[in-house]
């Protein structure tokens, strides 16, 4: 049997016999090596070396009626047009591994950084609101608002975040008209638009707003002519609630789209800059960095997230902890409720923490009711989701967006009762434009969080001459305002869901609602409706040992009843 390798570093094929031993390339001497192959389905594929003899061991490499070789491990991508195969996700080792590690989200951060530097809990939180774009239920599905300055980054982030996510379940775009986001981008439940400015009148997609919020919110609904039959009928267009993100320059806030998006801030900060410069610097004087910018395989966690979305069940994930989060610790609610935005936003966060639970599904149990597959979620889904998104969340909460919200702590940095020259407050924000800075401060105003005052009133009032007379001054005259979402520490939380789910177990009832039980009634894993084979322990192994969840193993729900009438 010959084998047909070629050379990573100089390109170089040759064949060797399948008994000859290579020790490199036959040209340059090189060590890298891969290997031409077929797939089950005939067409042509390249292997690392390794890979291949790691298969060949495991009796994938299997030889086709013409005595060729051909690697039986890939299958056609369902739904795509083309030939497009992808390595079954099973066979994919180092693929199965990292979705079955604890650090998956850290696993993630780093391969998004790649091609975007800092801002982690930034793209980690823009990357879990594209994740559930691709959960079962639509009315999961969030979205994201990006602010910050010119050339800070808006369209980086969200190309770096949107690469690694399955061909055909996003669309970026840099302008669209509203007949083509109601008539043409059904199929895609996710849309990331590179810039919108709602408050500008020539700013870009303006008269988008409506549409977007139809989008977001249940899904878009139209009734028009039909162009197709001479308008002589009417044909309606309904699409599900999808994923929107956009990138704006603008720090006001359109009410009724704050009640539909997260938001988070793009701050250039020098030290930022210094990491992006250099790392600019680097890549344009080393060869590796080089090649593998023009690299077009698809990341690890692409080809996991087409596995997920598109040969897998189409699950529905149940969080069965969240009951606990009606209680109190130490006396103190954990979710604000005396502001109506906590209606909106628990459910924003509890959509995030299914969207986690859907990329740790690997390590997570399933069952089937009435004939829909769940996941179920486990407390560390959500500590996982706040470590990132938690500061976004409290950013939504205030309403205040965080360049806002860092003019007026300069303010109050001061202290009660010192009045700050407005030049003062524009140079220390590094703001170039007068007009950015007169609308940050104009909002605070109106908010009633600073008063105003020109200097020459100052000099009046105090009988000074210490400011300026035709200079515009700034003081703090409210000490709080900030409310939080989670009014806990995290910390805090992560402690009380350790200790309820030390002391009971959870089940289901029969109604498959989430019930309460002793621990000492039922403390047996029922082994046998876990779905995820890699799960499984047999009874003895679990009577014997403690069961170790895969994320954190003091909050493990430790035994999950299914009802008598589920069914695998």
């Amino acid at each position: 049997m010959k084998i047909n390798y070629i050379c990573d570093d100089c390109g170089e094929d040759f064949t060797l016999d399948g008994d000859q031993e290579v020790e490199g390339c036959i040209g340059c001497k090189g060590k890298k090596l891969g290997v031409k192959i077929l797939s089950n389905n005939g067409n042509p594929k390249i292997l690392a070396l390794g890979v291949y003899l790691s298969l060949k061991r495991n009796g994938k490499i299997k030889v086709n009626d013409d005595g060729v070789e051909y690697a039986d491990i890939y299958e056609k991508v369902e739904g795509e047009e083309s030939k497009k195969e992808i390595i079954r996700f099973d066979y994919d080792e180092e693929l199965v591994e990292k979705f079955r590690r604890k650090d998956l989200l850290d696993l993630i951060k780093e391969e998004i950084s790649k091609s975007h530097l800092e801002d982690d809990n930034l793209k980690m939180s823009l990357f879990l609101t594209y994740v559930s774009g691709l959960l079962n239920n639509p009315a999961r599905r969030q979205s994201f608002q990006i602010t910050g300055r010119s050339a800070e980054g808006k369209d980086n982030i969200q190309i770096s975040c949107l690469k690694h996510f399955p061909n055909g379940s996003y669309i970026f775009l840099t302008s669209a008209t509203q007949s083509v986001l109601e008539d043409d981008l059904h199929k895609y439940p996710i849309i990331a638009f590179s810039e919108i400015n709602l408050f500008k009148e020539s700013g870009a997609n303006r008269g988008l707003l409506e549409v977007i919020k139809q989008r977001t919110e249940l899904g878009i609904k139209t009734a028009k002519k039909d162009i197709r039959v001479q308008n002589k009928e009417m044909r309606l267009e309904d699409s599900e609630q999808g994923v929107v993100t956009f990138g704006t320059t603008e720090a006001e806030q359109d009410e009724e789209l704050s009640t539909r998006f997260l938001k988070g801030t793009i701050r250039a900060t020098p030290s930022r800059i210094k990491v992006v410069n250099d790392n600019t610097l680097d890549t344009f004087s080393d060869i590796k960095k080089l090649m593998r910018l023009m690299e077009k395989k698809d990341s690890w966690i692409k080809t996991g997230l087409e596995h997920f979305w598109k040969n897998k069940p189409k699950y529905e994930i149940i969080i069965p902890y969240a009951k606990f989060l009606k209680e109190k610790i130490d006396g103190v609610q954990i979710f604000d409720n005396s502001d109506p935005r906590s209606q909106r936003d628990i459910k924003r966060l509890l959509s995030l923490v299914c969207a986690t639970t859907f990329l740790f599904q690997e390590q997570r149990d399933t069952f089937i009711s009435d004939g829909t597959e769940f996941i179920i979620s486990e407390p560390c889904d959500l500590i996982n989701t706040l470590k990132y998104a938690n500061e976004f969340f409290e950013q939504t909460y205030t309403g205040m967006d965080l360049r806002i919200s860092d003019a007026l702590d300069f303010i109050k940095s001061k202290g009660k009762g010192v009045w700050i020259d407005k030049l003062e407050i524009q140079e220390h924000l590094n703001i170039k434009h007068r007009s950015t800075i007169n609308n940050y401060l104009w909002d605070l105003e109106q908010k009633g969080f600073i008063e105003r005052s020109k200097g020459v009133q100052l000099n009046e009032r105090f009988g000074l001459r210490s400011y300026k007379g035709n200079h515009i001054y700034y003081t703090s005259v409210q000490k709080e305002f900030k409310k939080r979402l989670i009014s806990v520490q995290l910390n805090k939380l992560k402690e009380f869901l350790d200790s309820k789910c030390a002391e009971i177990s959870v089940q289901f009832d029969e109604n498959n609602k989430i019930t309460r039980q002793d621990k000492k009634e039922f403390s047996i894993f029922d082994t046998k409706e876990v779905k995820n084979e890699h799960l499984k322990m047999n009874t003895s192994e679990v009577e014997s040992q403690e069961i170790k969840p895969v994320c954190d193993d003091k909050l493990k729900i430790e035994a999950i009843k299914i009802p008598k009438e589920v069914s695998k």
